[in-house]
């Protein structure tokens, strides 16, 4: 089969590390992989449904995967006669009640099968599987903590929390509750306790970050399946999160990985209870149910459902 997967990228490069890093893990299949990019958002979706038609047309596409739900719109708008899959990611669904209205409209008449990332986002979108992101088992794998340290120039002598995000002051991602938490948790913790925002770090990189981390600490406000939790488990790094996407179902019964609640108190205790835990977790041996090879064969039966 021919995919064409429609999406925006970010940068120069047209970037997008989720969407990226799902197109790579489906390499290996059989399908041949075709890219339709936006580099700008707002009215740029409307103003290239002709192009996205003429791409399926030109590379013989079988079927549109699109990622958001800004380019399920277009993809659906385009009336290409190919049916169009829908990866929603969370905020369109999750987020404005009008986005969300539309959203349903779109799930309901224009798009053949809606990938969702958790069973809250199914919720409000019935007719949907859930897909969650994978993760590259294979580039996040614990490193000596002594050669992540040097890496990263993170010191020994405090306890490195990270907070990794491509746009750390999206409204979403809460940044102002994770300050206030950690200079809540300075007060109560008897050793300095540093933050770092991670935005630009590269992808072969992050092990390292994740290695030299006592903790990762995620306090959005929504998510759907974000692939930190995941990246942080696969490197055994203790985590605390807010109680967004399938993060509850991801670090059940892992020690040393906690859930908060959106207060600041909360947070601090949760970041101290954290870094108390004091050893690596076992998160790396839960996480292969979340491997790239289990997900893309998911993805890749999604893609032959349509065909029937």
């Amino acid at each position: 089969m021919n995919i064409l997967h429609v999406y925006r990228g970010y940068g120069k490069s047209l970037i997008n590390p989720v969407i990226d890093n799902q197109i790579a893990m489906l390499s290996g299949s059989d399908d041949s992989i075709y890219r339709f990019i936006l580099n700008k958002g707002g009215i740029r979706y409307l103003t290239n449904i002709l192009n996205l038609r003429r791409a399926v047309e030109k590379n013989n596409i079988d079927i549109i995967h699109a990622h958001y739900s800004f380019s399920g719109f277009m993809s659906g708008l385009a009336f290409s006669g190919k049916p169009v899959v829908c990866s929603l990611m969370g905020s369109d669904v999750l987020g404005n009640k009008y986005l969300k209205f539309v959203t349903v409209c779109f799930s309901i008449w224009f798009w053949e099968v809606i990938i969702v990332k958790s069973r809250e986002m199914q919720k409000f979108v019935k007719r949907s599987s859930i897909i969650p992101n994978g993760v590259d088992t294979g580039n996040f794998s614990p490193k000596c903590r002594e050669e992540a340290l040097a890496h990263t120039n993170f010191s020994d002598n405090v306890k490195n929390v990270i907070f990794i995000a491509a746009d750390p002051y999206a409204d979403v991602k809460n940044r102002v509750l994770a300050e206030k938490a950690i200079a809540r948790a300075n007060q109560k913790f008897s050793k300095n306790i540093h933050l770092h925002f991670l935005d630009s770090v590269k992808f072969e990189e992050l092990p390292y970050y994740y290695s030299a981390a006592d903790l990762l600490l995620l306090t959005s406000k929504s998510e759907g399946s974000p692939n930190v939790i995941k990246e942080a488990m696969a490197c055994n790094c203790p985590i605390v999160s807010t109680d967004v996407g399938d993060v509850r179902e991801v670090i059940a019964k892992i020690n040393g990985c906690y859930l908060t609640s959106f207060a600041i108190e909360d947070v601090a205790d949760k970041i101290i209870m954290g870094i108390n835990y004091g050893i690596r977790t076992n998160g790396r041996m839960k996480i292969k149910s979340y491997s790239n090879k289990v997900i893309a064969e998911k993805i890749t039966n999604t893609y032959k459902s349509c065909q029937k």
